[in-house]
């Protein structure tokens, strides 16, 4: 049992980066095992492959969590931000141009 836990490792990737992580991983030729937990996938990998794997991550963007720890996505944070000043916008615009029109 001891020698499994020293060749493989486990990471956490979110639910929405599985298919471009996976095929990546396909491409690559990196064996792995994955499952399934809520909003993120837990992935078993092997030890030799850490310095490829770290590549394909940062290469295409992926977040992805070593630990028990909860996966944030800021970039989705900010796509809503943005969202909210837009609409906060629309809004203002349409109140001055009610009061303009009065």
């Amino acid at each position: 049992m001891s020698e499994i836990k020293e060749n493989y490792y486990h990471i956490y990737v979110l639910l929405k980066d599985r298919i471009r992580f996976e095929s990546q991983l396909i491409n690559k030729q990196i064996s792995f095992y994955s499952d399934e937990n809520q909003m993120k996938l837990r992935y078993y990998l092997l030890e030799k492959d850490k310095v490829e794997i770290d590549k394909i991550l940062i290469e295409n963007e992926i977040i992805a969590n070593y630990e028990t720890n909860e996966i944030i996505d800021y970039r989705d944070n900010i796509k809503i931000q943005k969202v909210y000043i837009y609409i906060v916008i629309v809004i203002i615009l349409l109140i001055l141009i009610i009061d303009y029109i009065k």
